[in-house]
Parts: C-alpha cells; sequence; structure tokens
C-alpha cells in the first residue's frame, strides 16, 4: 500500500506531512481526514512530496494521503505525422501503471476480506440497507455528540421518546434553561427548597406580616440624596402686610430631615407686642392636639442706656416654636431677622424635632441707638428642645401668641426663604 498512500495520526500541532509514492499531477494527490476528504491543504513546487494543511488536524485524527491518478485521458495525445518523443510514451505507460497499482491494492484489499478505508461511502450503502439484525448486540455506534441539533428533523425527538428520568442534571447544559423555557406558573412554592421559602417567611413577608431582623448595608453601600449635600428644594415667601401669615403654609417633603429657615424683616403690622412662632402640623391643620413640645424658648437681651442686660425669657410648651418678637407700636415695631434649622429624627411611633437658631430685633423707623430707654439693636437664641409627636408631620406656618381671635387675620411684613435637605 506505500506505493498509493501514506497515513498518519494528528497531533494538534503538526501540518506538514511527507508521502512516499509519486504522482503525474498536484491534483491526483487526495487527503482524507477520519474518512472525510479534505481540499484544505498545498503542495508546494519546492516540497513535491509535502502537505501542508491549512490548519493543524486535531489530536488522534486519522490522517490519509493517497493518490488517485486521472482516468478520464491519457496524459499525451499523438497526431499523424508528428514526432513521437520517449518523455511521452514513458508519461502514458506511467499513468497506467499508476492506474493499475491503485487498482490492484483495491483488489488485495477485498481478497484479503477487507474493505479500504474509506472506500464504503454513504453514496455505497443502499437505502434500508443497514438494519437493526446487521448491528451487534450492545455495540456503542453513536458518538458522545455526534447527534447534534442540526442533525435532528424539528419535531423528531418527541415526550414519548423519552424515557423517565432521561433528562438528568448532567444532560442539561450550563444557562439551557433560560426564563422562555419556564411555563408560567411552573415555579411553585413545593419546588422550592425549604431554606429559601424560610427565607421569605422571615425576612419577606406577605401583606399584614412583620419582618424580623435587622437590616444590614454594605460599609461601601451608597444612596442617592439628590445632591452631594442632600439639597431637596426650596420654597419662599414675601409678606406685605395684608398676607394673613397663619393662613400661609409651606410643604415639608416627606424625605427633608433638615430644614433651614431663613427669615428677613419679619414684623407685625398692628401695635400689639406679640412673640411670633412656627406651628407644625399635616394635610389636615396645623397641630391643636397630639403634640408634646418640651422647653423651647426665646431668650432675648435688650440692653438700656446704661449698656445692662436686660434678660427676658420666654418659654412656651403649647402651641408652637418662638422664633422673635413683634409688635410694640406701629412707629418702632420690633423687625425680626435670622434663622432657625430644625432637625427630624423619625421612628415607628414618633415624629422628633431639635433644632437652634438665632435671631436680631431692631425697632423700625428708629436712627438712633436707643428708643424709649432700650437699644435698637438686639440679639436672641432661638432653642428647640425637643418635638414629638404620633401625628405625621408635612407642613408648617407662622403664628402669633396670645391671639384672642386665632380666626382673625393678622398679617406680617418681610421675606422668607426655605431649604430642604435629605441628610442632617
Amino acid at each position: 500500500m506505500a506505493t498509493t498512500e501514506n497515513t498518519y495520526t494528528g497531533n494538534g500541532t503538526q501540518t506538514s506531512y511527507t508521502f512516499s509514492f509519486p504522482y503525474i499531477k498536484k491534483e491526483d494527490v487526495k487527503v482524507t481526514l477520519d474518512n472525510i476528504g479534505t481540499t484544505a491543504f498545498t503542495i508546494n513546487d519546492n516540497t513535491p512530496t509535502q502537505v501542508d494543511f491549512t490548519v493543524a488536524p486535531p489530536n488522534g485524527v486519522a490522517i490519509r494521503i493517497f493518490r488517485e491518478t486521472d482516468t478520464t485521458a491519457t496524459s499525451s495525445t499523438f497526431f499523424p505525422g508528428s514526432a513521437i518523443r520517449a518523455q511521452d510514451l514513458n508519461r502514458n505507460f506511467e499513468q497506467s501503471l499508476f492506474i493499475g497499482q491503485e487498482e490492484e491494492n483495491k483488489i488485495q484489499d477485498v481478497i484479503s476480506g477487507g474493505t479500504a478505508d474509506g472506500s464504503v461511502t454513504t453514496a455505497k450503502i443502499a437505502n434500508g440497507a443497514v438494519t437493526a439484525d446487521k448491528l451487534a448486540p450492545g455495540a456503542d455506534l453513536i458518538a458522545d455528540g455526534s447527534i447534534t441539533e442540526v442533525k435532528l428533523a424539528n419535531g423528531a425527538v418527541t415526550t414519548d421518546k423519552l424515557a423517565n428520568d432521561a433528562i438528568t442534571t448532567d444532560k442539561v447544559a450550563d444557562g439551557a434553561v433560560t426564563t422562555d423555557k419556564v411555563a408560567d406558573d411552573a415555579i411553585t412554592t413545593a419546588k422550592l427548597d425549604t431554606s429559601v421559602t424560610n427565607l421569605f417567611d422571615d425576612y419577606l413577608p406577605l401583606a399584614g406580616g412583620t419582618m424580623t431582623g435587622n437590616i444590614v448595608f454594605d460599609p461601601g453601600q451608597t444612596f442617592e440624596t439628590g445632591t452631594s449635600n442632600g439639597f431637596i428644594s426650596n420654597s419662599s415667601a414675601t409678606f406685605t402686610g395684608t398676607t394673613n401669615a397663619n393662613d400661609y403654609t409651606f410643604s415639608i417633603p416627606s424625605n427633608a430631615k433638615r430644614i433651614v429657615i431663613n427669615f428677613l424683616r419679619l414684623s407685625r403690622v398692628d401695635s400689639n407686642t406679640r412673640f411670633l412662632g412656627i406651628n407644625i402640623g399635616n394635610s389636615n391643620g396645623l397641630w391643636t392636639t397630639g403634640q408634646n413640645q418640651v422647653s423651647h424658648k426665646f431668650d432675648l437681651s435688650l440692653t438700656d442706656q446704661t449698656d445692662q442686660a436686660i434678660s427676658g425669657t420666654s418659654t412656651l410648651e403649647d402651641k408652637f416654636i418662638p422664633i422673635g418678637l413683634v409688635g410694640g407700636g406701629s412707629s418702632n415695631a420690633y423687625s425680626n431677622s435670622g434663622t432657625l434649622t430644625l432637625f427630624r429624627i423619625t421612628d415607628s411611633s414618633n415624629n422628633y424635632f431639635s433644632g437652634t437658631g438665632s435671631t436680631s430685633l431692631a425697632l423700625e423707623g428708629q436712627t438712633g441707638d436707643y428708643a424709649g430707654g432700650v437699644s435698637t439693636r438686639n440679639s436672641g437664641q432661638i432653642i428647640v428642645d425637643h418635638v414629638s409627636s404620633s401625628l405625621p408631620v408635612s407642613q408648617f406656618s407662622f403664628i402669633y401668641s396670645n391671639v384672642t381671635n386665632p380666626s382673625a387675620s393678622y398679617g406680617l411684613n418681610g421675606y422668607v426663604s426655605i431649604d430642604y435637605y435629605s441628610n442632617i
């Protein structure tokens, strides 16, 4: 057989293989890989007895390099009156010799009871010729992975052709069971491990249940707060004397934890002296009941002409947070400018507010340092020690103390700006 073919076994890296038989044309040299013909090779003129594969045959692949001389025509043709060259005669005889050798090898294979590798092709097997009786009992005829999806007709593998428990976990590729392949409602509670259902019951109860345990965040967890300083929004108002301050409410965002109230030249339009304050409530109205306001106070130091401090402290615990003093006569009413920061901490049962601020009081219309023996420029401190309530908090408004008729209109002059932040 060496006169017409050479065989090798691929190793996955080698691309060049030599052969020992002569040939007439490069086209007469054929190659099969595992009995399947291939043309992915070349024979260079400088290495005429070497096959160079485009890609190295995989490890373990049977490589057969053989000669199949052209039998359709003689190598040389002679015409009457033309010269007959020895090389042309030799080429024709050589062609006959090569064809004879190849046929002899095929006959020897048949005589010895064998069939040359690759000689029985699909076209040479009659339809229905290979029956179950011609297969050895228990023969492993199908290589692992040889039946691929493209080799199966649509609908060929039905439920009836699959044995019970035939599809095991090992036979399901990673990621093969996608959402599209799972029927609606197919995964029920009964198909979940008890550790999963227990997790749902313990930490994600159904409606009406109680979640237990603490929620622990990763140290690197971040939370969106709108901006880097937690700013949420701003609101403002300008009072022009005719505005009823008690009717003007400001909405507090539900996620606001810090509220900064800046006020400028707030004063009352009538001559009655009253404390000006802030009342807190919700959409049903400002608080009148349900709150527990503890130790709010407004400390005011008035200085007489001898620079002696006159201390005045008002502690109001019933309805509002005092921020200043207004009134005192139409020509010398007190005007308040300052800021107050309220901090809100909410738990499951109460809304807590605490804060501090400062204010400056001026006697309107007075150009001198003193009026009526009292300095026209004074300072005050605002202390919000504690506000708690079982009522929700969503609004606040300005209010006067000691108003005999709460429904009566009482106007303010001045300007207010409020900033809301999501952080403390």
